[in-house]
């Protein structure tokens, strides 16, 4: 829904060759802007920002898709390498071939990569943003446009052409990575209600480790 929000929040001039960037790991985000594009969206591109782990980079750069060993980077929610959505993507890729895309999963599981025959990326372009690169770019954009992004929205900005029109997927508030804001910024921003929640008191409710208690707690909380 919000890329469609997004989008008509545009001046009509700037409706062509409309990029969305989104910062990704587990490729579910843009996989939905992706779906919204086939049911009629006029996007031109949507930019899938990595970050070091980069493996939905090199698949749509190379197609093959060949997770490596995850390496902690400055954008945590990002240091993914099997992305349970790509599956999906391929599925669509197969045209709706459910026991191809089955087959070339098992193969996947098996063999731990795969190479797409006959790969096409869509209108899909891939970025890959190293920690050094985040830590660039958080200074970029804060002096180009007075605006702090956290580690994982700063890897959207990695190669990203200004001349277009990019609407950029931002992900959470600075505050919540100090220490990387701080390397780059010689300061670490805060946030009122984040500083409000760490003055709450830690509360925990201890459980029985049976699936059916669990099952319990867990519909209580989502009633709640």
């Amino acid at each position: 829904v919000y890329y469609v929000h997004a989008f008509m929040q545009l001046p009509p001039e700037n409706r062509d060759d409309v990029n969305f960037v989104v910062p990704t790991g587990n490729f579910g985000n843009v996989f939905a802007g992706w779906m919204i594009h086939q049911m009629g969206l006029p996007v031109d591109q949507f930019i899938v920002s990595t970050n070091q782990n980069d493996t939905l980079c090199r698949l749509f750069n190379t197609g093959e898709y060949k997770p490596e060993t995850v390496t902690p980077s400055y954008a945590p929610s990002m240091d993914i390498q099997v992305a349970s959505n790509f599956a999906r993507f391929l599925y669509y890729h197969n045209e709706k071939n459910a026991d191809k895309t089955l087959s070339q999963m098992a193969q996947f599981m098996a063999e731990g990569s795969i190479d797409v025959p006959n790969f096409t990326a869509s209108n899909f372009e891939a970025t890959a943003c190293s920690d050094k690169e985040i830590i660039e770019n958080i200074k970029m954009v804060k002096a180009e446009f007075d605006y702090l992004v956290c580690p994982h929205t700063a890897c959207a900005f990695q190669d990203i052409d200004l001349n277009k029109t990019n609407v950029v997927l931002a992900t959470a508030p600075p505050a919540k990575f100090p220490e990387v804001m701080k390397k780059a910024l010689g300061e670490a921003p805060t946030a009122d209600a984040l500083e409000a929640l760490k003055k709450k008191k830690i509360v925990n409710y201890p459980i029985d480790a049976r699936a059916r208690v669990v099952h319990r707690g867990v519909g209580c909380h989502a009633r709640a």
